[in-house]
């Protein structure tokens, strides 16, 4: 994780902002050559133009997967409504996000591991589901947290999962193992998966 947060710090704050002033030195040049009258430079440098934001917004959206820097500043709530309105728009798939309870905010470990599960489960979602709707709750309660994930999917037999899906899922219960918590999964062909992950918040990580 802290290589992740090193490698995302160094995407967004050195190669971000260098392809930001590539992007407006094109501007310039382009608005330069609007003014000379030269259409072909013009149309050569606006697909320019173009293909360097483009760039610079998958560098965006990579340095975000490796870490987020919202989780450090704003917390996890905040977070995962980002990751949500981010994955919904991306995919132009509606994703419901809901936060209930009175609790505080997680400490950063347990943070951090339901925010990747988070990950995990949309990405599951979106790659092998084939679903039209996407709900994830966060329950935030005194003594626990409780994220779920829910999609309309096509749904599986949990014991007969593919080897990309098995990676994905031992992934989220070593994550809640460490952290002292659960992963429930339940899912029927061709009626969605539901995916309850649960972690005590008074409990100390696990070696």
């Amino acid at each position: 994780e802290e290589e992740r947060r090193r490698i995302a710090r160094d995407l967004h704050d050195d190669l971000g902002q260098r392809l930001a002033l590539v992007g407006v030195r094109l501007d310039v040049l382009e608005r330069s050559a609007q003014t000379k009258g030269t259409t072909p430079m013009v149309s050569e440098l606006a697909a320019l133009s173009q293909s360097v934001k483009s760039i610079s917004s998958d560098v965006h959206g990579l340095s975000v997967q490796l870490h987020s820097a919202q989780l450090d500043t704003l917390g996890l709530r905040s977070a995962l409504r980002s990751l949500c309105k981010e994955v919904s728009q991306q995919h132009e798939l509606a994703i419901e996000y809901e936060v209930t309870g009175e609790g505080a905010e997680p400490r950063e470990d347990l943070a951090l591991g339901l925010y990747r599960i988070a990950q995990e489960a949309l990405r599951n979602a979106l790659r092998h589901s084939e679903a039209s709707s996407i709900r994830l709750e966060l329950q935030l309660e005194s003594r626990f947290a409780r994220l779920v994930v829910v999609d309309d999917g096509c749904g599986f037999d949990p014991q007969q999962v593919t080897s990309s899906k098995s990676l994905g899922l031992r992934g989220m219960q070593e994550r809640l193992r460490i952290l002292g918590g659960q992963l429930y999964l339940t899912s029927t062909s061709g009626r969605g998966t539901r995916l309850e992950a649960i972690v005590p918040l008074e409990a100390s990580p696990t070696a």
